[in-house]
């Protein structure tokens, strides 16, 4: 075994050969590993949360300490004072959240007053009702019909379809502010302001559907009339009563403002120390429930965004790598340190026998493997490799007789110490092959192990072995040559089949 030499090609082609077992060492290492990344991530996670909590509740007891005594440092009438105004804060802050927020959404409170695009229509209401004096018989509809009209367009629902069809789509509420209608006679108004004119021709388009929908059911109401479209007209004007509006809001949201700040005006430095830390405590818990709901969603969103990273792609790639690593790694070491026979070269290297040629096994060793296996072999396949079985049996077989005939040998003894089914079927072949050439064929089984097949081997002249890569032992192959030696039985060569 000191003397054998490792065949650094055939390593890699046996290794490549494992390349199931590699698949699923690197997996079972991208399980592992991906294991031990996601619990360093989740024991990280738990630090990072304990560390945080400790902050949290160091900065609350602190914090509470501190309120404490600013609130003994009060008189009971002051500590009332303080919350009374407190309290006003609250009331105070809410309505001007609510007013900025109605500035910064409602289109309205967009537009320029000396310029708001308006878009005016105006519909005509036709019952063909007469007057007949003395007597009155019939009763005029018109202003029911428009009074009907108004009622069925100036709606919830109408204004929530309005705004879908605008850009951004504005609450309902903001749209309502842009229409308004008015009657006279028979004749109905509708003024729409909009951003632009487009968005001005949004919404009448909206509008004038509702009405041609709302006709015919009030049709049947009413008695036939007649509703045309008679003017349509857009223009930019100057709109007084939108900039009062407008003013008026700003003049609120100042007067908020003015509020809150007269609200410390009258407290000594103790009552406004109490009165800021009172305001932390308690702001966040009289807000708005609208407020309150979206904090709370964007407090979850937040808490998802640093869960635990359960799948980290680092330590996949590691263990991918480290699986295949250790994979190849221990079949690389088995190759070496295999005791059975490797590459047929070592028959001639160790023992000085001659390799005839070399057989596969009960089939044909590429057929019976997949695609990729035949791909790797083909990579590592030599000028021999292009004979068929036959072919090479054939030619084992004339150098067998050619040598037999040389040397004047009648009898000769095919043996090995493989597999036993194996090396039988190779011989049988020989056999078949060289029956009719040499007077006497034989087939025994492995004389290191076989007293029968040791004593037939003393018997003949000469000996072909057959042995088999990965499962003929090199110190059983040893054994083999030094009974041939022993027994004066010249090995004419040996035969060797593929695993």
């Amino acid at each position: 075994m000191d003397e054998i030499t490792i065949d650094i090609k055939d390593c890699i082609r046996q290794i490549l050969l494992k390349w199931r077992q590699i698949c699923i060492c690197m997996l079972l290492g991208a399980l592992v590993l991906g294991a031990v990344g996601a619990m360093r991530a989740y024991q990280a996670l738990q630090v990072e949360t304990a560390l945080n909590d400790a902050d949290e509740a160091g900065e609350s007891l602190e914090a509470e300490s501190e309120f404490q005594a600013a609130k003994e440092a009060l008189s009971d009438r002051e500590t009332q004072e303080v919350a009374a105004a407190a309290q006003l804060y609250v009331s105070y802050y809410e309505e001007l959240a609510n007013t900025m927020e109605y500035v910064q959404n409602s289109a309205k409170m967009q537009l320029d007053p000396n310029c708001v695009p308006t878009l005016v229509l105006q519909y005509y209401i036709d019952t063909d009702y007469q007057v007949v004096y003395p007597i009155i018989d019939e009763k005029d509809m018109t202003e029911d019909i428009i009074n009907s009209l108004i009622a069925r367009a100036d709606t919830a629902a109408i204004y929530e379809r309005v705004a879908e069809g605008l850009e951004g789509e504005p609450a309902g509420s903001y749209v309502q502010e842009l229409i308004s209608f008015g009657s006279s006679k028979d004749l109905l108004t509708i003024t729409i302001l909009g951003l632009d004119e487009e968005y001005c021709e949004t919404i009448a388009e909206v509008l004038k559907s509702v009405v041609e929908e709302e006709v015919e059911e009030l049709q049947t109401l009413y008695g036939e009339f007649e509703i045309t479209l008679t003017s349509e007209s857009f223009s930019e004007e100057v709109n007084t009563s939108l900039l009062s509006s407008q003013q008026a809001q700003v003049t609120s949201m100042n007067n908020i403002r003015t509020a809150i700040n007269n609200l410390t005006s009258g407290m000594t430095d103790d009552q406004k120390t109490y009165y800021y830390l009172l305001l932390d405590r308690t702001i966040m818990e009289n807000v708005s429930e609208e407020t309150e709901t979206e904090e709370e969603t964007e407090e979850t969103a937040e808490s998802e965004s640093i869960s635990v990273q359960w799948i980290n792609l680092k330590y996949i790639l590691l263990g991918l790598l480290a699986g295949a690593f250790l994979a190849i790694v221990w079949y690389g070491l088995r190759y070496i340190l295999s005791p059975y026979l490797r590459v047929s070269e070592d028959m001639k290297d160790v023992y000085g026998v001659r390799v005839l040629g070399e057989l596969a096994g009960t089939q044909n060793e590429t057929a019976s493997r997949n695609v990729i296996d035949r791909w790797i072999l083909s990579l590592f396949r030599s000028g021999t490799d292009e004979l068929s079985e036959e072919e090479r049996l054939r030619m084992i077989c004339a150098e067998v007789r050619i040598t037999a005939e040389k040397a004047s040998m009648k009898r000769i003894y095919l043996t090995g110490t493989g597999s036993a089914e194996q090396m039988e079927s190779a011989a049988r072949q020989l056999s078949e092959k060289l029956g009719g050439e040499i007077e006497t064929v034989c087939i025994g089984k492995s004389v290191v192990l076989d007293p029968e097949s040791l004593e037939a081997l003393a018997a003949s002249e000469g000996a072909v072995l057959v042995e088999q890569i990965g499962s003929s032992r090199y110190d059983d192959v040893k054994r083999e040559c030094e009974l041939c030696a022993l027994n004066h039985v010249s090995v004419i060569g040996s035969v060797v089949l593929n695993g």
